[in-house]
C-alpha cells in the first residue's frame, strides 16, 4: 500500500510541475494536449510492466508510430489508407513505410517526421509541394482505422482513413 501511495505521490507530484509549463506539454503521455490523472495512470501501469493501451505505450512516453505503417518498403507495401478530408470530402490515399517514407496520391512521394507523441511533420518530396510541410497532430489507431488532424499542403482538415489490405 505505501508503494502504490508513494507512486501516485510521485505522479501527482510531476503531473502538477508539468501543468505549470503552458507553452510544452511536458508529461502528456497520451497526446490529448494537456496531462490529466489519465497520463498519471499510464506512467503507473508503464512503471509496473503492466498492458497499456493506445498510442504511447513505450516507458519513454514517446510513441511507437510504426503501428501507421503500410510495410518495410513501396515493393513490400501490403495496405495503403484510403482518407477522406472532414473539411470538404475529398479522397486521397497514403501509404508510410517503416523508414518513415512514403507515398500520397495528393502529394507524391513524402517523409515523416515524428515530433512528438501522436504528432509529426510530413514534408512532399517532389511535385507542385516540394519542401512544403504539414503538422499531423491527433494521430489515433484502431485495428482497421486511422483519424488525425492535418494542418498545411493549402489547408487544414480532420482526416478519416480506413485500412486498405491487399
Amino acid at each position: 500500500m505505501w508503494r502504490l501511495h508513494c507512486g501516485i505521490s510521485v505522479v501527482l507530484t510531476v503531473l502538477a510541475l508539468t501543468t505549470v509549463a503552458q507553452a510544452q506539454v511536458c508529461g502528456d503521455v497520451n497526446g490529448s494536449g494537456a496531462v490529466t490523472v489519465t497520463d498519471g495512470v499510464l506512467v503507473l501501469r508503464m512503471a509496473a510492466g503492466l498492458p497499456v493501451t493506445g498510442n504511447c505505450a513505450s516507458p519513454s512516453g514517446g510513441c511507437d508510430l510504426t503501428i501507421l505503417t503500410n510495410g518495410p518498403s513501396p515493393g513490400t507495401a501490403t495496405s495503403v489508407w484510403s482518407c477522406v478530408t472532414a473539411f470538404d470530402g475529398h479522397g486521397f490515399q497514403f501509404a508510410l513505410y517503416k523508414d518513415f517514407t512514403g507515398t500520397s496520391t495528393d502529394i507524391g512521394p513524402f517523409s515523416f517526421l515524428q515530433n512528438g507523441c501522436l504528432q509529426g511533420i510530413a514534408t512532399a518530396l517532389a511535385g507542385p509541394l516540394v519542401d512544403q510541410q504539414a503538422r499531423i497532430t491527433n494521430l489515433n489507431r484502431t485495428n482497421t482505422m486511422l483519424t488525425f488532424h492535418q494542418e498545411g499542403f493549402g489547408g487544414q482538415s480532420d482526416i478519416s482513413c480506413a485500412l486498405q489490405t491487399f
